[in-house]
């Protein structure tokens, strides 16, 4: 049976504020406060009565003892004094004397710790007053600062006051009035002399300021003891009443716990009193009764509650168990959908397709968004074939590629794999775009067993446009230089199909031969000029002519009467037209005046070195080597031209000193040079040919005398010798007087005479290339000033080249120059030693003389090189991309402290520690570009055929560059200052070995 519930609200009426432990602590309270306050009041009062006797004693004793010291005959004796009568305020004791009594006066003197708080208590006083008191001011001392002087003191001697404090004191007024005029007091006692009788009085009083705050100290005090007092009335009315709160306490709280259902806890806890009021203890007997018996009620209900919780228990902790289990599967599920999304988004982005299928070859739905773009971008992807997809409408094709696709997922055999492969379409042409495709097996994630294709398509349209301009303009340049190198071939050849179109095709048509044998010769005659134009490189034309062939072939099959006219089916496909394409950009390349119909070919030199520039920085090394060198005998011209000036020159000048000289002819020199590069050479010969004239050479009496000709004679001779220009220039004059020479190298200091005499003849000869030495005593126009040999020698050493003299007297001199020559026939073949020994000697060179640090030990500059995968970067690294007969990318990479080394040898004054890091890029960059460019010079002719990009600078601390199919080398260099390397990565298509 189910029992009643009672449910208690102690909220169902309005709460009753007025409680038993208020009225009782208010009763302790009020009567304990009533009893104070008498207290405090009768103190105050009694304290007022006596507070004036009390002061006006104090003033009494301190005028009593200033009399007493005054009327002593020591004061006299300090005073200096015969009677009290003649004291002195101006004498230094009397002043002494004030300062003492100034002292006396100061509170301190009496209260020394007094005055470190006295003002300041003071004032904090005051101002509280105010605050409390409304529209009652206190003013203490008329709003001036407290005086620190506590008495006043007058002390006057026959008729003059010799010592007074009043001025100091200002007059009371306010508040500090009121007291002064209610509490003053004031004290005199009379001053004697020697013989007993009043010469004066000692007047002393309380400053107002003082006797008023004592008294506020003193109401105060009393007002702290009240508070004290107030505090011992709470506590001790606490205390009184608990006896008689505490079981009222129980008791209420006991029946309140019934109320609300608490039964266990009413019923443990039993009221139990220490010495209680008989009312209460019976009311506490009654209370524990009822709780006895709601005790065994309450076990029972406890004991079905605890059933019920247990229950209760176990359901949450199942639903806890299910909930974390969901949150957990949740949040898997929201971790794979985020991993999903993000590799989707790098999938979508990666301008890569990416799609898979298995061995149905239909797509699966999962692929990229480029696929889509590549593939059928008007239908939905997935489901479709792949092999259709990719055949794009080739039927054959299609079959081909399901074949191949599911032979390759169906066999397990990884040979007949790799060789199924490449069968597959690898590049496509879909919809005009130019798509890349690689073929990846994987496991198929459905079916661990099996195996599925995935697929990555790329564009490539944009790659294959760039590669076909740059492959055309490559065979662009290869046409143009082999045109102009077999000009006069080619022009033959153009000259010829020109004649073929309008004249030979039309004579061919007009005869009357057979059919099928004119077809055959007209055949013949176009493959003929297609074979001659595919050798020139004409690709228009060639191209234009394969179809016309083409075209020829397939009439050559039909009969006479069903052929249409072949002839003007040739004419409608523009042969000539294809031709002047290739024409336009022969022009286009070479200048407009090519091609004007003429055996000579004209090109502007500086259009064949912007045409070499071009091939430098487009074809590969190995074009660059089979093509340049023929390009460059275009604009090189015969050694013998330079000097072809001289033999009339030599004639002139000899007409005009009167000498007679047969004229002489260049012998040798035909073969090709580059006149640009020895035409400061070829100029500055003229020294030599005029010092011949002038200084070897004698008069014609002189020769006849000597039993020589009357004329003399002059040889000069070219030719080439191992890789060598060797030029000879000798006349049959008196030869040249080694002692003369030595003699003015003496008196132009140049020489001791000890090293002239130590000197051979030969060493004294080359005396003569020394600057400012001539063995002419004055300065002519002709000569005199000894600088003239001194600049052919100059020239020869700037050329890498020798020169030597020889000299018999009487018999003439020969001066025998040896030049290095340029291999036009090809370039040569570089190793890597000869291209990274040269880097890592002028880099060692250049931070030695330039930024003062030894990178290698000059007497072992040994070369540490290898052979590695990557190259290890410094801090700071500038990059150089070299084209041309060497491709590859020259490296320079310095550690912090030297580059910062470099930056303040490399800028003029050095620049500010804080504003380094803006310049040490710049720095490294123009070091690295004179280092390579220096290099380069070394490389055996091969300068001209190298071009440098600009440098690039990049921070690259803790990096390293690799290059696939490609070598690196590289050399460390160390120093006290930092750690250098210097490298370089030879690209895949170079040819260095």
């Amino acid at each position: 049976m189910p029992q009643p519930s009672f449910h208690y609200s102690p909220h169902g009426h309005k709460k009753n504020r007025r409680t038993l432990k208020r009225r009782v602590r208010r009763l302790f309270y009020l009567s304990n406060m009533i009893n104070t306050f008498l207290f405090a009041c009768i103190t105050l009062a009694l304290v007022g009565v006596i507070f004036k006797p009390i002061t006006e004693a104090v003033s009494t004793y301190i005028s009593s003892s200033i009399a007493e010291e005054i009327n002593s005959p020591s004061f006299l004796k300090e005073m200096k004094l015969q009677r009290l009568e003649d004291f002195d305020p101006s004498t230094p004791e009397s002043q002494a004397w004030k300062e003492r009594m100034d002292r006396k006066a100061k509170i301190e003197y009496f209260l020394p710790l007094w005055k470190a708080d006295y003002t300041a208590k003071a004032q904090d006083y005051t101002e509280k007053a105010q605050e409390h008191a409304g529209e009652v001011h206190l003013n203490l001392n008329g709003g001036e600062d407290f005086s620190d002087e506590m008495i006043y003191v007058e002390v006057e001697i026959a008729g003059n006051t010799v010592y007074s404090n009043n001025p100091t004191m200002a007059s009371p007024t306010g508040l500090l009035k009121w007291v002064d005029r209610l509490y003053h007091s004031e004290s005199s006692k009379p001053l004697l002399n020697a013989s007993g009788e009043p010469i004066g009085q000692v007047k002393v009083g309380f400053s107002p300021t003082i006797t008023a705050v004592m008294l506020m100290m003193t109401i105060v005090l009393f007002a702290v003891m009240l508070g004290i007092m107030t505090l011992f009335t709470l506590l001790f009315s606490k205390l009184f009443s608990i006896p008689v709160l505490n079981p009222l306490k129980q008791l209420r709280d006991n029946i309140q716990g019934i109320a609300r259902d608490r039964y266990e806890d009413v019923a443990s806890n039993r009221v139990a009193l220490k010495r209680p009021l008989r009312e209460i203890e019976e009311l506490a007997d009654s209370t524990n009764l009822i709780m006895q018996k709601m005790s065994s009620y309450a076990e029972q209900l406890q004991n079905q509650k605890q059933t019920l919780e247990d229950q209760n228990e176990e359901l949450e902790a199942q639903n806890v168990e299910l909930m974390e289990s969901k949150e957990i599967i949740q949040r898997a599920q929201q971790e794979i959908l985020r991993k999903e999304a993000a590799l989707r988004n790098i999938l979508n982005h990666a301008g890569q397709g990416f799609l898979t299928f298995g061995e149905d070859l239909s797509v699966h739905p999962v692929f990229s968004m480029e696929c889509v773009k590549l593939l059928s971008p008007e239908a939905p992807l997935a489901g479709q074939s792949f092999a259709q997809l990719i055949s794009v409408g080739d039927e054959e094709q299609r079959i081909f590629m399901e074949n191949i696709l599911v032979k390759i997922l169906q066999d397990s055999d990884r040979m007949r794999r790799e060789i199924y492969m490449p069968l597959l379409i690898d590049e496509v042409e879909i919809r005009g775009r130019i798509v890349s495709v690689d073929y990846k097996i994987i496991p198929d994630p459905e079916n661990p067993a099996g195996e599925i294709f995935m697929v990555v398509l790329t564009d490539i349209t944009e790659k294959r446009a760039l590669q076909s301009q740059m492959e055309a303009e490559r065979n662009t340049l290869k046409m143009v230089v082999k045109v102009m190198v077999h000009y006069a071939d080619f022009s033959a050849s153009v000259k010829d199909f020109r004649k073929f179109l309008d004249f030979d095709l039309k004579q061919l048509a007009a005869k009357d031969e057979p059919f099928k044998e004119t077809i055959a010769v007209a055949f013949r005659q176009l493959h003929t000029f297609k074979g001659t134009f595919a050798q020139w490189g004409l690709r228009h034309v060639t191209e234009r002519l394969h179809e016309a062939e083409s075209l020829i072939s397939r009439l050559g099959k039909l009969d006479a009467g069903e052929a249409p006219d072949w002839l003007a089916e040739l004419e409608g496909m523009r042969l000539s037209a294809a031709l002047d394409e290739d024409m336009r950009l022969l022009r286009d390349t070479v200048g407009d005046e090519f091609l004007q119909d003429r055996d000579v070919l004209m090109v502007d030199k500086d259009r064949l070195i912007e045409i070499e520039k071009k091939m430098l920085a487009t074809l590969s090394p190995v074009d660059c080597k089979l093509l340049l060198p023929d390009l460059r005998k275009l604009r090189y011209k015969p050694f013998r031209d330079l000097l072809k000036s001289y033999p009339e020159y030599v004639e002139g000048l000899a007409s005009r000193m009167e000498k007679s000289v047969n004229r002489f002819e260049i012998r040798g020199g035909e073969f090709l040079a580059d006149t640009d590069q020895y035409g400061d050479f070829g100029r500055s010969l003229i020294h030599i040919f005029r010092n011949a004239v002038d200084h070897g050479i004698e008069t014609a009496e002189e020769r006849e005398a000597a039993g020589k000709e009357v004329s003399a004679n002059l040889i000069c001779h070219v030719s080439r010798e191992a890789g060598s220009i060797v030029l000879s220039i000798a006349d049959d004059g008196r030869g040249i007087d080694a002692e003369a020479i030595k003699a003015r190298t003496l008196v132009a200091g140049l020489h001791t005479q000890e090293e002239l005499d130590a000197m051979e003849e030969s060493e004294a000869l080359d005396l003569i290339f020394r600057d400012e030495l001539s063995t002419k005593e004055q300065v002519t126009e002709l000569s005199g000033r000894g600088i003239g040999l001194s600049s052919v020698k100059a020239e020869v050493l700037r050329l890498g080249g020798s020169i030597e003299v020889k000299s018999e007297a009487g018999q003439g001199t020969l001066f025998r120059i040896k030049l290095p020559a340029d291999d036009l026939s090809d370039l040569p073949q570089l190793g890597m030693p000869t291209v990274i020994e040269p880097l890592v000697r002028t880099t060692e060179r250049f931070f030695r003389e330039q930024v003062g640090v030894r990178l290698v030990p000059e007497e072992m500059i040994l070369l540490q090189q290898s052979k590695l995968d990557k190259l290890v970067l410094n801090k700071v690294t500038t990059f150089i991309n070299v084209k041309g007969a060497l491709e590859g990318i020259f490296v320079i990479t310095a550690d912090d402290l030297l580059s910062r080394t470099l930056l303040q040898h490399m800028v003029i004054g050095g620049v500010p520690e804080e504003e380094e890091d803006a310049f040490v890029e710049d720095s490294l960059a123009e070091a690295a570009n004179m280092i390579l460019g220096n290099s380069l010079k070394q490389l055996q002719n091969l300068e001209e055929f190298i071009l440098m990009d600009p440098p690039i600078t990049i921070r690259t601390e803790g990096a390293s560059i690799k290059y696939a199919d490609s070598e690196i080398w590289t050399c460390r260099l160390d120093s006290d200052q930092g750690l250098l390397r210097v490298g370089f990565v030879i690209l895949k298509k170079s040819t260095l070995s």
